[in-house]
């Protein structure tokens, strides 16, 4: 594979890249720089604005779906349309977290899922009525004891949430049987806290 590199004057805290490897989203402040990547050359198309400090994480939404998701300092989610010539750009805002979101994990398969975690020591999750991708909201938070929640991770199910917070410790989550609501199953210490967590797929 040919190496191709850009210059990104920024500090970039966030990249992602979707599923067909077309496009990059790369944090610039409180901006998203998006690139067209093609076989010979990664091009500077697009820089998104929104958000009012700087953005902390970037996901697309999995199986090709035509939106992505930035969250920051502010405390916002954004939702995106990933198509360059679509306007508005912005789907829906999410409000509800009072601090930095650090972490967002995004489950589409069977049911409509985002779960996010931040410096407000919450997880929150989010669906949307039915199907329609176009009006999420919040249905639960769950507390996790006055400390940042730095990383998230969702199993291949959906059915399975970890998190990584900074007092040491590992939240296992999991979904109630018949029931949208989550609960916290265990609680793992740890001498050091984690930034990453990954389900084996």
């Amino acid at each position: 594979m040919k190496e191709i590199s850009i210059f990104h004057a920024q500090i970039c805290y966030s990249l992602a890249i979707n599923q067909n490897n077309t496009l990059i989203l790369a944090v610039a402040e409180s901006a998203i720089k998006v690139y067209t990547v093609s076989s010979s050359k990664i091009k500077y198309v697009q820089l998104l604005k929104s958000h009012t400090f700087e953005v902390q994480t970037l996901n697309f939404f999995p199986n090709k779906m035509e939106f992505f998701l930035s969250g920051s300092v502010d405390s916002n989610l954004v939702i995106w349309s990933k198509n360059l010539m679509a306007q508005p750009k912005i789907i829906q805002k999410l409000n509800g977290h009072t601090s930095t979101v650090y972490t967002v994990v995004i489950y589409c398969e069977l049911k409509n899922l985002i779960v996010s975690g931040g410096d407000d020591s919450t997880i929150k999750f989010w669906t949307t009525k039915q199907l329609d991708l176009f009006q999420w909201f919040c249905f639960q938070a769950i507390f996790e004891d006055a400390t940042q929640v730095l990383a998230l991770s969702i199993d291949k199910e959906g059915q399975q949430v970890v998190s990584c917070t900074l007092n040491y410790q590992i939240f296992v989550i999991e979904q109630e049987q018949h029931s949208i609501f989550w609960y916290v199953k265990q609680k793992i210490d740890l001498e050091w806290y984690g930034c990453k967590y990954l389900f084996h797929k």
